[in-house]
């Protein structure tokens, strides 16, 4: 029984391999391997961190990643000199790992991406320019104001150079009658200015509005409570709102269509734990340097 299981698998193994492996012989490789966990001999978080030739991995109770770049690694003080050096989204990049949806990040990017002609209108907008040090012959970076936000004109109107009414108050919101509105047959109601005078800086917040469930996606523009989307508790409401639909890739890309996207901007990144593993790799190569166990150019030099 054993001799015909073995004359099979070897059959089998044949008609995958095709003879690739025929002229192949073993040799031992050079491998070296450290182990990491507690003084008390605890397994939480243990780790073994392995090099062979053009890689370097760690695999325990954190989990396990490989890294993998043959010019960088040839020999293990060039492997441990290289991870400790890396960047960890350099690192993540030459490991075994896939980027993964973060709806966290998604949801952030919608909310900063309404924000920002918010900030600006009231911050005002800033250009930064490169101005020429006359002592130093040297190009520095100098902030200058290009238009003013409602911040700036508050500010000259306590100083007296504006009169109050002249501010710009981004906060003013008025109903227009969407019956005699002069742009009702061009816009429709799927637009927010044929029942609103409101300033342009919301326009994403009030796509956003009639974009979400529970708050304006059974509602038309004309409705009473779509000037909340002014007040700061309200929108905190929304955007619990937007990280609950960008729980999933599939809803996020539903929310970003109806918000008018017609590419929704998802966020893709290595996870959390890919982030933690890259790290103790470069930890892990630290304590190795601090140890001697691997000696740094500059000392060897010395």
């Amino acid at each position: 029984m054993s001799k015909y299981m073995d004359e099979y698998r070897a059959a089998e193994d044949k008609k995958y391999l095709r003879g690739n492996l025929d002229t192949h012989v073993m040799k031992e490789d050079v491998s070296r391997s450290f182990n990491f966990r507690r003084q008390d001999g605890s397994s939480f978080y243990f780790f073994n961190l392995t090099w062979s030739r053009g890689k370097i991995s760690i695999s325990g109770d954190m989990g396990e990643i490989i890294f993998t770049h043959w010019q960088a690694m040839p020999t293990f003080e060039e492997a441990i000199l290289w991870a400790h050096n890396a960047e960890l989204g350099y690192l993540l990049e030459k490991s075994n790992k896939q980027h993964v949806y973060d709806p966290r990040k998604t949801a952030k990017n919608i909310i900063a991406d309404a924000n920002t002609e918010i900030i600006t209108a009231i911050n005002g907008y800033y250009d930064t320019k490169h101005i020429k040090d006359p002592e130093t012959g040297k190009y520095k970076p100098v902030k200058t104001l290009r238009y003013k936000g409602m911040r700036q004109e508050l500010s000259a109107c306590r100083n007296g150079e504006m009169e109050r009414d002249d501010v710009e108050d981004i906060y003013a919101i008025e109903k227009i009658d969407y019956n005699s509105h002069f742009f009702c047959s061009i816009r429709g109601k799927e637009d927010p200015r044929v029942s609103w005078n409101l300033f342009d800086c919301w326009d994403k917040w009030a796509f956003i509005w009639k974009a979400l469930d529970m708050f304006g996606l059974d509602k038309d523009f004309s409705d009473e409570e779509f000037p909340k989307i002014l007040k700061a508790d309200y929108r905190r409401q929304m955007r619990e709102a937007i990280m609950t639909e960008c729980e999933t890739s599939e809803s996020a890309a539903n929310l970003c269509f109806r918000i008018g996207a017609d590419d929704p901007d998802l966020y893709y990144d290595y996870s959390h734990n890919d982030y933690a593993l890259a790290a103790a790799m470069r930890w892990a190569c630290g304590k190795l340097i601090e140890a001697g166990v691997v000696t740094l150019p500059q000392q060897e030099a010395a």
